[in-house]
């Protein structure tokens, strides 16, 4: 049920009544400034982070032809300082003094900037927020670096294949429809080709800004805990000033579409980077923009996306021809739009690629022959209504960013609840919609390494080969894809933003009469009413039970049971998780393949009821995260959690697979996710190295390979039984639940499992952490898999001490935050080294650690020493922090300890917190509110003298050098021709030292290392368990709270 908060506008033209959910405790305001500035607010006394932000209503389809991307690159530029406040970091350094951040990002007809920053600060961060929008300085130092910062941008997509495919999809829209325009943005685009025409990319920014940043175009949302008229005198005094230039709203005309009859009737063969096999039917689609209150899209992707019995999937899975479906309409403006399906092929599928298009019209005829059915929008709208009355709070920036978007496409008073509410049956829109998705209106596109023919180019085309390696390579060369048969004379073409291989194939006459003549089939119908959905949202008051604090009801052989009961957020929600720990679980890459193939096969078996459950609100996960044990988690709304979970067990113990194509589909699957993971950005590469070097257990992608193929199903039907038979189980309930149903939730799996208990050596260990020997500098060492990446990596580790010591954990948080946005300002802002940089803390078993990450073009000696340079920087800015500047420090203590003290805002947020000190093993419940007390007590001079003594900064003393114990992790494009010549005399000095004093590591000499250094200590309980005993008693019965229960949906 939803409810109503009223408001009048500051131009008094009457109230405008927002509707908002019924657990939403704030209140909005909408009003108008007097430059026709649309503004949002938000009060909400009790919240510690405010927030603000402001959508423009332009986006890249307005970029100028000349300047490709030149809209995102004013986001980017809009940073760096204003009139009021030209200092160039002075907005970052305000929000991050404060606990507080920003971003933004530019869409096809929207740019949007956003912040968050601590409750008491929102004045401040305001002021300089607003400046963006007045007197931007777009400084011409700034333009340059930051035409690199997007020209990295750009590069570290330039091997995604979202990203290639969604860029494919423009290029080949009609020529003259701006969606074909590239947004990112490079230097070629943004430098290079305009000055070769004698264009200035500055003039052209001013005059882009000038025209389109317009107050009546623009959409502003603040949230702060003071009173809406407070928050209303500030959006006065600050955004007023906004210049109104009665701008014309830059639609783009709804004809025409940006696929005509010319764009369609074809098949684009792409050739993708990872292992990705698919097709994709494309249909121009109506705009239903302005008919919010029935979002007869959102009827047609419940059907076509759905995966019960019935549905195109579960046909196409009976088949062993996919693997999974997604469905609906997206990636367009406010008058034209998408349709698309998309499919996710077996080998078989491709084979049969046309004849799955072609069930899919059969399915959409069968659609057509029922007509809308208004039991299924009824079904539709209980749950997005459900979704909305129980919507929790969320990160406020994220919140203020999506409002100020909706802004845009929803009346005043529908801003919150557009998205969600479809209390209008039409039937009339769905039939529209139907009659969209024609077999003579598309376009497929077909994915897949197999397409891969003698004129496409690879990544490997260039490079020399010997007489013997090109006999050899033409013995082992497979015989052409059937697809590709017939298609000799058709030329592969190269896009000319990604280099994407493709060409397009034109529909043949055979498959053109049989999609058109698709009819309704058996196999294909409507699915049943969905058995999942909640019915009693009856909030259960525990009385007589500790509120707010963890308790543990069982702790047996078998059972650990941790309970809480949430208090706080009132919701009818629930989140189970159970930890299943099984004796030796993932020891060796063949192990741990089977149990990839076995959780998949779970997922797989469970398609239809999981598919019910998440669409009326309860997600689940089987997976194996740490190589130590299973977990099962399953959250949502309580009503019906337990039910599926018991399904969910049911299915666990007793699954088997007799199909032996439906086993050879699963492990194709993960082979080929495991290739994928090959072509990942190389930071990914250099964390799974870090994760390598440093666990008890780890198995690279290549051990992995090495032996899929030789895994059977007869080797899958053993496995779950004997790993399933010893068990101990470690479950957490938190939410709408009494303790006696979260109790009775453990024991029933125990029951289902009857499993044996662990040995008492074995219950409840951890996986241990390789512990480097003190000041041991580590240096790991290995190219990027992917030839064709120009980026590399390199993340480096300081450890600082022991995490359990609450002195050197509150020092490590200190340092971080000190250490975050002057990181961010100097290795990206200033030194451009590359657009993927960042400080964090990296919490291993037994020790916490510093780190830097950087994806950079350069050569990662080079970023290694330019990190050396920054960390010494950074320790003489905390050496000088003496009166006055000592209230630097200060602002970063207090912004520190009201991060830590952030209160939680929804249940998932409360819960994950008790969930990770569970899966530590340091049952550390309270450790955030700990290390806020330590926090306030450090000085300036303690954390100096930490960055002294682990990151190797600073003077020697008594010419003692202090060597710090570092993990580098280096990942080096393939690409890469830099010299260290060019670097300079002190660079070339430092990395000499750094080389000498380094233990090379290497992808084949990880096994060595790890047998060379020992293995730390199992995690230590911070107190003893029993301290958190709790037997609930027979009079501590739950009550409805009466205040909560409301009519049905």
């Amino acid at each position: 049920m939803a409810t109503a908060t009223t408001a009048t506008t500051a131009k008094s033209t009457g109230p405008v009544v927002v509707t908002k959910p019924q657990q939403d405790d704030r209140e909005y305001r909408y009003v108008e400034l007097p430059n026709k500035l649309a503004v949002l607010l938000i009060s909400d006394p009790e919240q510690d982070k405010s927030a603000a932000a402001m959508d423009v209503n332009v986006g890249h389809l307005r970029d100028p032809d000349d300047f490709p991307g030149l809209a995102h690159f004013c986001e980017h530029l809009l940073f760096m300082g204003t009139e009021k406040y030209p200092n160039e970091n002075a907005y970052m350094q305000y929000l991050s003094a404060h606990s507080g951040y920003s971003n933004a990002f530019t869409a096809v007809e929207h740019t949007n900037y956003y912040f968050e920053v601590g409750s008491d600060h929102l004045e401040g961060a305001l002021d300089r927020f607003a400046q963006f929008f007045i007197a931007p300085l777009f400084n011409p130092d700034g333009t340059d670096r930051e035409l690199h910062a997007v020209d990295s941008e750009n590069k570290k997509n330039l091997q995604q294949d979202g990203w290639r495919l969604y860029q494919l999809q423009k290029d080949l829209s009609h020529p003259d429809h701006p969606f074909r325009k590239f947004g990112t943005g490079s230097l070629v685009t943004l430098k290079e080709q305009p000055e070769a025409k004698g264009l200035d990319i500055r003039e052209a920014l001013l005059k882009f800004h000038g025209e389109y940043y317009s107050a009546n175009l623009m959409k502003l949302t603040i949230a702060g805990k003071e009173s809406l008229d407070q928050l209303e005198t500030w959006a006065h005094q600050m955004f007023a000033a906004v210049p109104n230039k009665n701008a014309p709203i830059p639609d783009v005309p709804a004809t025409p579409h940006p696929l005509t009859p010319t764009e369609l009737g074809f098949a684009v063969h792409v050739i993708p980077v990872q292992s990705i096999r698919s097709v994709e039917l494309l249909f121009p689609f109506p705009s239903f923009a302005d008919r919010y209150h029935s979002h007869p899209e959102g009827y047609l992707s419940h059907l076509l996306g759905h995966e019960s019995e019935g549905s195109i999937l579960s046909y196409l899975k009976q088949k062993d021809w996919a693997l999974s479906l997604s469905a609906g309409n997206g990636s367009g403006g406010r008058n034209f739009d998408f349709f698309k399906i998309t499919i996710s092929l077996t080998e078989e599928g491709l084979l049969h690629v046309h004849d799955v298009a072609t069930i899919v019209f059969q399915y959409i005829a069968m659609l057509r022959k029922e007509g809308p059915q208004q039991w299924v929008h009824e079904e539709v709208r209980r749950l997005s209504a459900m979704n909305f009355r129980f919507q929790e709070k969320s990160r406020v920036s994220n919140y203020v960013s999506q409002i100020a978007g909706s802004m845009h496409l929803f009346a005043p008073q529908d801003i919150l609840s557009g998205h969600y509410l479809m209390e209008v049956y039409d039937p009339e829109a769905i039939s529209q919609g139907l009659t969209a998705l024609d077999p003579a209106n598309f376009r497929m596109t077909i994915t897949a390494k197999e397409l891969l023919t003698d004129g496409a180019n690879t990544a490997d085309d260039d490079a020399e080969i010997d007489e013997d390696d090109a006999k050899a390579a033409a013995a082992a060369k497979k015989p052409a894809h059937p697809l590709t048969e017939g298609h000799d004379d058709i030329e592969w073409k190269t896009a000319q933003v990604y280099g994407t291989q493709y060409r397009i194939i034109p529909f043949s006459s055979d498959f053109v009469k049989k999609v058109k003549k698709a009819r309704p089939i058996d196999a294909l119908h409507l699915p049943k009413a969905n058995p999942f959905i909640a019915e009693n949202f009856d909030i259960e008051l525990q009385r007589g039970v500790p509120h707010n604090k963890m308790l543990l009801l069982e702790d047996t052989k078998l059972l650990r049971t941790w309970y809480w009961p949430d208090v706080v957020f009132k919701v009818p929600k629930v989140v189970i998780e159970m930890r299943l720990q099984v004796p030796q679980l993932g020891v060796s890459p063949r192990q741990h393949v089977e149990i990839s193939i076995w959780l998949a096969m779970i997922r797989d078996l469970l398609s239809d009821e999981a598919y019910f459950a998440e669409t009326a609100g309860l997600n689940y996960s089987f997976q194996a995260p740490d190589l130590d044990r299973l977990m099962i988690r399953v959250t949502g709304y309580n009503d019906r959690a337990t039910v599926f979970l018991q399904q969910l067990l049911a299915r666990i113990k007793t699954a088997t697979l007799e199909s032996e194509s439906k086993f050879d589909n699963i492990r194709e699957g993960i082979k080929r996710g495991l290739v994928s993971a090959k072509a990942r950005m190389p930071m990914n590469h250099a964390q799974n190295a870090m994760a390598q070097l440093l666990s008890e257990r780890s198995w690279t992608v290549d051990e992995c390979l090495d032996v899929i193929d030789t895994i059977t199903l007869q080797d899958m039907h053993a496995m779950p039984q004997t790993m399933l038979s010893q068990l101990f189980i470690e479950t957490f309930v938190a939410g709408n639940m009494d303790a006696f149903k979260a109790q009775a939730v453990a024991r029933n799996a125990a029951q289902v499992f009857r499993a044996t208990p662990l040995s008492a050596l074995s219950r409840g260990t951890r996986l241990r952490t390789v512990m480097p020997h003190p000041t041991e500098l580590v240096l790991y060492e290995q190219p990027v898999p992917l030839a064709d990446e120009n980026n590399s990596a390199v993340l480096t580790h300081f450890v600082l001490g022991d995490l359990a010591d609450d002195q050197t954990r509150a020092l490590a948080r200190l340092l971080n935050q000190v250490a975050v946005e002057p990181c961010f300002s100097t290795l990206r802002t200033q030194e451009q080294l590359g657009y993927i940089v960042g400080s964090m803390l990296a919490r291993r078993t037994n020790y916490i650690a510093f780190g830097i990450a950087v994806q950079s073009e350069r050569d990662p000696m080079f970023v290694q020493w330019r990190i050396s340079v920054f960390l010494n920087k950074l320790y003489k800015t905390v050496k000088a922090w003496a009166p006055p500047q000592y209230a630097d420090f200060l602002r970063h203590r207090s912004a520190l300890v009201s991060q830590l003290r952030e209160k939680d805002k929804n249940l998932a947020e409360a819960s994950g917190k008790y969930s990770a000190a569970i899966t530590g093993g340091t049952y550390f419940f309270d450790e955030l509110e700990v290390d806020a007390t330590n926090v306030n007590a450090l000085t300036a001079r303690q954390l100096m003298l930490l960055m002294e003594r682990t990151l190797g900064v600073g003077e020697p003393k008594d010419g003692t050098v202090l060597y710090p114990t570092q993990i580098a992790v280096h990942l080096r494009s393939q690409k890469l021709a830099e010299k260290e010549e060019s670097w300079g005399p002190e660079a070339q000095a430092w990395i000499k030292e750094f080389r000498t004093g380094a233990s090379l590591v290497t992808e084949d000499t990880v096994g060595q290392f790890r047998a060379s250094h020992f293995l730390g200590p199992q995690p230590r309980p911070r107190v003893p368990l029993s301290e958190y005993d709790y037997e609930p008693q027979e009079g501590q019965v739950p009550a409805t709270d009466a205040s909560k229960t409301k009519p049905k949906l």
